[in-house]
């Protein structure tokens, strides 16, 4: 990488805003709403205050090891890292239901 270059990813990368580091939550959110929706008007269970981060944490995970079947949920979170999947639920968590 040249020297300007780095210099300029090095700048942006300490400008990042608190907005900008919810980013990958709120992407992989998006997802999430697919199917879940954006308000309690939907048969799979809404996420935004549902459940309290601990509880849906759980749940992500329970899904990704097998631990609880179900037909899509197992092989979508298996696409994501632990790290992702606590991300997307303290994101959920912290978002106001419909």
């Amino acid at each position: 990488m040249s020297r300007p270059a780095f210099l300029t990813t090095l700048i942006l990368l300490t400008l990042t805003t608190p907005a900008q580091a919810d980013a990958p939550a709120a992407a992989i959110a998006d997802v999430c709403r697919n199917c879940h929706g954006t308000d309690s008007n939907t048969e799979i269970p809404p996420l935004p205050g549902a459940f309290n981060a601990a509880s849906l944490k759980q749940k992500l995970q329970d899904y990704k090891t097998g631990q609880t079947d179900a037909t899509i949920m197992p092989r979508i979170v298996k696409g994501y890292s632990d790290a992702e999947l606590n991300a997307v639920a303290d994101y959920f968590t912290t978002q106001n239901p419909n």
